[in-house]
């Protein structure tokens, strides 16, 4: 990372790790899911940086709904793997 300047270089890496981690979190970890999830995700880059250059709208609206995808896609497998279940209670015997 440092190469010939022996120091790291702020803004070396446009934050492909991150769109990485929300993609693999969005596939389920599965192959085909995250071809489909990185279609998705580029779309929404694309479509966010469109609309900032039509409309106005800031470029980081794209980032936003991506970070409201990854809460909500994380949000469902903790609901998922730590569901709340109702007990029915066993009749007494005198």
């Amino acid at each position: 990372m440092a190469g010939i300047h022996f120091h790291l270089i702020d803004g070396i890496s446009p934050g492909y790790g991150y769109t990485g981690i929300i993609i693999a979190t969005l596939a389920g970890l599965n192959p085909f899911g995250v071809a489909l999830a990185a279609l998705f995700i580029g779309l929404i880059d694309t479509g966010a940086q469109t609309v900032s250059r039509a409309l106005g709208v800031p470029a980081y609206l794209g980032d936003v709904v991506q970070a409201t995808l990854l809460l909500v896609a994380l949000a469902m497998l903790v609901l998922q793997n730590y569901r709340i279940r109702r007990v029915r209670a066993l009749p007494q015997e005198e």
